[in-house]
């Protein structure tokens, strides 16, 4: 049976009680007259029981009540059926803003047609939707950002083509848009590493499984845990334990499942590990100095007052561009007291917006917030 669950702004803050931390044009419909204000969200989260999308709803929930925006947030599930549920849900609604973070790529096509009639302006966020603007992560940037880190911890350790496994693990029901990430980190980090064959992040494909042979496989360890642990642990099974291995994932929660497997198989002392968010279980495991090395933080949590901002310039009447990132850096032990407060997971200061998406700043919500530097 279908679950198809709201929350408003006021209600989200006690159901919600896990912390956090994956179509072009100014939106879907005729374009809004350049003096509406934005007062009404309705946003679609893709599964409120992960930690990381929960975390996310609950921020921007909070956001908009920071700035007297009403976010209503739907619950779906994880689910193409109860995502387009709740999209015509939150047309009903009229809103002045639809925010759609799709839970499978297929479903996007339905959800871009009903959002179509509706003419109310639409912001996709990590999945692509025809007739929506993009916010998400520069995946590419943040890929090579890592990749460079942990070719320079290969390095340091020897470790090359000849000793090392690449486990990529994919998440395939969100589509191209959130797996390049790890398809253009396996070119930038063979590309930078002694011994490995050189592969074009287009050749490794969603049914892509062995990689060159022993240097590289590829999992479907999706955006959990327990996906996480058992895609992990199952290709570790296929990858002789003299040789090393990376573990680059989608996100964070996959990570901690990646971890957890890597410590059963009591290789924790010949592997590195890199996620995505920077959430609290990959700062603490940062600051052991074990095999987790590297998370790509995208600011995620806060992704609901950029968002809000991008909202705003759609009302105005800017044509916002294809793709609006919030600000990137790829966090480490080196750097993880740069970013937050030493000891704490709070975040100091987040650093200046990307190039594209510095337009959000004359929208004037940011500088509400007063968290990003330039703002």
């Amino acid at each position: 049976m279908m679950r198809t669950r709201t929350w408003t702004t006021a209600a989200l803050a006690t159901v919600l009680l896990a912390p956090a931390v994956a179509a072009c044009g100014s939106g879907a419909g005729a374009k809004a007259p350049a003096s509406r204000e934005l007062k009404r969200v309705t946003f679609a989260a893709p599964n409120m029981t992960t930690q990381i999308f929960a975390g996310q709803a609950r921020n921007f929930a909070k956001a908009g009540k920071q700035i007297g925006v009403d976010v209503q947030v739907y619950d779906n599930s994880g689910d193409a059926a109860t995502a387009i549920t709740n999209a015509n849900l939150m047309v009903s609604r009229k809103p002045d803003l639809l925010v759609e973070f799709a839970p499978i790529a297929d479903a996007t096509s339905r959800i871009s047609a009903i959002f179509k009639r509706s003419g109310i302006p639409c912001v996709a966020v990590n999945v692509r939707i025809d007739g929506c603007g993009f916010f998400n992560f520069d995946q590419k940037y943040l890929a090579e950002a890592q990749a460079q880190v942990i070719a320079q911890k290969m390095t340091a350790k020897g470790w090359n083509g000849g000793n090392t496994t690449i486990l990529l693990e994919q998440a395939s029901k969100l589509g191209p848009s959130v797996n390049i990430a790890v398809t253009w980190f396996y070119q930038q980090l063979v590309a930078k590493v002694p011994g490995f064959t050189k592969v074009r992040s287009e050749e490794i494909t969603p049914s892509t499984t062995t990689i060159a042979g022993r240097e590289g496989l590829q999992a479907d360890g999706g955006v959990d845990i327990d996906r996480g642990f058992t895609a992990t642990a199952q290709a570790l099974q296929t990858i002789p334990a003299d040789r090393n291995v990376v573990v680059y994932t989608v996100n964070d929660d996959t990570a901690i499942g990646a971890l957890r497997a890597v410590k059963a198989a009591r290789r924790e002392g010949k592997a590195m590990i890199a996620g995505y968010g920077a959430t609290q279980p990959a700062i603490d495991a940062m600051r052991t100095r074990g095999p987790w090395v590297s998370s790509a933080k995208g600011f995620w949590e806060d992704w609901g007052e950029f968002i809000l901002a991008m909202g705003t310039a759609i009302l105005q009447g800017k044509k916002v561009p294809d793709l609006t990132a919030p600000p990137m850096v790829a966090v480490t032990p080196d750097n993880l007291d740069k970013v937050y407060a030493p000891g704490m997971t709070n975040v100091k200061r987040m650093p200046p917006l990307p190039e594209g998406s510095r337009y959000l700043l004359e929208t004037g919500v940011l500088q509400r917030f007063g968290n990003v530097e330039g703002a």
